[in-house]
């Protein structure tokens, strides 16, 4: 049979839910990561084809998390555990009235997240699969009886034709931080946001509403966003830094990122 006759397929370690038209978005239980999401066939994701699937290492592309933390972290892998940690699927897959897709992942405090991070917690990641967009609510619960400090960032690495000639819109005169000229605040005058070298930028206060343009054969894609305000755009360029990046070496041509 094949796969698009099928509303939902599961792997051992990956969940598709295919909403019918050649619309489809595939999870991979290693960290959640959504390793693929189309649109009448077309890829809106990029994923580097020097990934791995082993579990030795996070998913290079796809839609990831950061959890607890962002960044290095003295205790524990960079960027947290919840992308390198084999995830359950605890909800759906279900086709709902309207020909959408659901289905709810979570994540829990286990002996491996305990040894970096002593709190009992659980992570609830619910993705919608719709004709035309996708939709991801993500709930932390504390188990604890005392609070718990964490970071919580869901990374997006978007597939354009050409970043060169891919435009965000909607962040002028928002300020941000830029990690290239040692994390001095700049405030953005342009109207629309374009590639031209290497980027490391973190955005806040933003709008909730932001527009990329000229991503996957010259459409747009609105990224609607709720109670975040803070948004990073990246592109590691050309050379040296996609060293140790599982990215390839002409990947900064089709690759956008974005939390």
């Amino acid at each position: 049979m094949d796969r698009r006759d099928s509303w939902f397929v599961k792997s051992k370690h990956a969940v598709v839910l295919d909403r019918g038209n050649y619309t489809s978005c595939t999870v991979n239980l290693l960290g959640a990561t959504v390793t693929s999401w189309r649109i009448n066939d077309k890829e809106m994701l990029f994923l580097s084809r020097e990934s791995h699937f082993t579990g030795l290492s996070h998913i290079a592309g796809g839609i990831q998390f950061a959890f607890p933390i962002l960044g290095d972290w003295e205790f524990g892998p960079k960027n947290g555990f919840a992308r390198k940690t084999l995830w359950k699927l605890v909800g759906g897959p279900e086709k709902l009235h309207s020909g959408d897709v659901c289905a709810t992942f979570s994540l829990m405090y286990n002996p491996y997240t305990l040894s970096f991070w002593n709190f009992k917690f659980e992570l609830f990641y619910k993705v919608t699969l719709y004709e035309k967009k996708i939709d991801f609510q993500i709930t932390v619960v504390n188990w604890d009886t005392y609070p718990m400090e964490f970071v919580i960032v869901q990374r997006c690495l978007w597939r354009v034709n050409d970043v060169t000639k891919c435009k965000i819109k909607g962040l002028k005169n928002c300020k941000y931080k830029d990690f290239l000229r040692n994390g001095l605040t700049f405030q953005e005058e342009r109207e629309d946001v374009m590639v031209t070298e290497k980027l490391d930028r973190v955005y806040s206060r933003t709008p909730n509403k932001l527009v990329l343009k000229n991503t996957v054969d010259g459409g747009s894609l609105n990224l609607l966003r709720r109670n975040s305000r803070d948004v990073l755009l990246w592109n590691p360029w050309i050379g040296d830094s996609l060293k140790g990046m599982d990215l390839g070496n002409s990947c900064y041509l089709t690759i956008l990122v974005s939390r």
